[in-house]
């Protein structure tokens, strides 16, 4: 925190001031209709790429999955197989120290296969994950599951990233990129509403988990109808 006190901060652009329209109202308000509306804007110029959009769609269901794997895994293991805390801790931190050695992985992978042939495998694997989850009994199975969800955790992510990222235009990177963000957070809702209702009409946390892997075959066939090459022939053409 001190040095975040400390760190200088640039001058924004002349044109980062707050409009006139919105000079009356409370700062908070102001900035927050400011986003909203570049929010907004940012959303008309994707709709206009069917290859980026598709993309989009493709990332919400697949990342809905993993946000939920993740969510839920504590609850999993606690409900279902009566995991003790110690179990769990050490299985998340399992989890975040093989994320690391995972992008590294399959960054490399996506060097042979390409991005989108990288992330199509992170999405078989998932599949693999939580049908794995569905017949786990023990603890050492749970560290098992822990293990390859860290290992295909970080590639997926960083992998979805960089992919999005080679889709857009570097002149307005700032501006997609936040859209990015905004979508992935929309996309962690549905999941566990996916989680809470199949687990309400059978009461099978196992059948729950199980029906996540709807949501990675999902954004699996929508990513592998992407075509990366007219989503870069486009950026290239400068459409945006």
């Amino acid at each position: 925190m001190r040095t975040a006190v400390h760190l200088p901060e640039p001058a924004g652009p002349a044109g980062s001031a707050i409009p006139e329209r919105y000079r009356r109202w409370p700062r908070l308000l102001a900035f927050a209709a400011i986003g909203i509306g570049r929010t907004w804007a940012t959303t008309k110029k994707v709709r206009q790429f069917k290859q980026l959009l598709l993309f989009l769609v493709a990332f919400m269901l697949y990342d809905d999955g993993i946000q939920t794997v993740i969510n839920m895994a504590t609850i999993y293991g606690t409900v279902e197989l009566r995991l003790s805390a110690t179990v769990l801790m050490l299985t998340l931190l399992l989890i975040q120290v093989i994320a690391t050695f995972g992008a590294l992985l399959f960054g490399r992978l996506a060097g042979v296969l390409g991005g989108k042939r990288a992330i199509m495998v992170t999405l078989v694997l998932w599949s693999g994950v939580v049908i794995y989850a569905y017949f786990i009994r023990s603890a050492a199975q749970f560290f098992a599951l822990g293990a390859v969800v860290g290992l295909v955790l970080g590639g997926s992510q960083a992998l979805s990233r960089s992919l999005y990222g080679s889709m857009i235009p570097e002149e307005a990177s700032a501006e997609f990129y936040g859209f990015y963000t905004v979508f992935s957070k929309f996309s962690s809702m549905w999941g566990p509403w996916v989680f809470a209702i199949v687990k309400h009409t059978t009461g099978s946390s196992r059948l729950a988990i199980l029906s996540l892997v709807v949501l990675f075959l999902g954004g699996l066939a929508l990513l592998a109808c992407v075509d990366e090459e007219k989503a870069r022939d486009a950026r290239r053409a400068g459409a945006f």
